[in-house]
């Protein structure tokens, strides 16, 4: 589809009705209708999801023997993915998920090898 930033100003961001009475809408779309022309991209183009998707790193190796396989963009990610140092200075990522838990917790009894 069309990305207009006048209806994203005017229906999207013009029609939300804020939880925090500190945030200022309009102030919010003087910043929107000011975009075009400060960051120099057309107020009116046509979205393009296979160059989004081009653009997201899907594989993130972690080791010579594994990788990490993403199937699609993760919304709030950094709740879901983190990053772990030790006391002495390894480093590893944990991801929330049952299924690994359970996964890891049988490497300890050789359940999954």
């Amino acid at each position: 589809g069309t990305f207009d930033i006048t209806h994203y100003r005017d229906n999207v961001i013009g029609a939300y009705t804020p939880f925090d009475n500190n945030l200022k809408i309009d102030k919010l779309k003087e910043r929107i209708t000011n975009l075009p022309e400060k960051d120099k991209f057309d107020p009116i183009f046509e979205k393009k999801p296979s160059i989004i998707n081009a653009k997201f790193k899907n594989i993130i190796p972690l080791t010579d023997e594994i990788d990490l396989h993403l199937k699609h963009n993760i919304v709030g990610m950094s709740r879901v993915i983190k990053p772990y140092e030790d006391e002495e200075g390894n480093r590893y990522i944990m991801i929330q998920s049952k299924d690994g838990y359970q996964y890891a917790q049988g490497l300890g009894n050789g359940e999954n090898i």
